[in-house]
């Protein structure tokens, strides 16, 4: 599990989770002082005030295209508010270049839209312009991934 790992070698961890024997499988794994952070439901709708301008790094991973086309601008707006100032957020989406990347992939050809668990897949120009409209400045996608490093190509600003 991603935050056991990054908890374990010191950093204050948290998450947000649909289901809530997730919540309870990530307590489980945690130390008490992170089970404050862990927290369940729709993230548009949890009051997360108190968490404003707290967070380093926002990650999420396989979870853009499972988010309503008409409501994935709502989380972005959410997430940028839950960054310091220089904050970053990590995101890992299938490429709409090689789809489908869901189930669809099982029974239909190659660069066929995914019509299983994904609700859309993005291109690299649809994901900048939606990280434009939430208010982010810069993205930087990877270049070269080796088995120890990531390399990632220089930021392109958005403004």
């Amino acid at each position: 599990m991603l935050l056991q790992q990054v908890a374990s070698v010191g950093f204050r961890v948290g998450g947000l989770e649909v289901v809530q024997a997730m919540v309870e499988q990530a307590k489980s794994r945690l130390d008490a002082q992170h089970h404050s952070q862990l927290l369940h439901g729709d993230f548009r709708k949890l009051n997360l005030s108190g968490h404003a301008g707290q967070y380093s790094v926002v990650y999420w991973n396989d979870v853009f295209e499972h988010i309503p086309t008409d409501e994935i601008e709502d989380y972005l707006a959410v997430i940028r508010t839950l960054l310091k100032p220089g904050g970053k957020l990590v995101t890992v989406t299938p490429n709409w270049h090689m789809r489908p990347s869901d189930v669809t992939d099982q029974f239909a050809p190659p660069r066929t839209e995914a019509i299983g668990f994904h609700l859309k897949e993005y291109t690299l120009g649809e994901v900048v312009a939606m990280l434009d409209a939430a208010g982010f400045r810069s993205v930087q996608v990877p270049s070269l991934i080796s088995h120890r490093r990531i390399y990632l190509s220089p930021a392109v600003s958005l403004t």
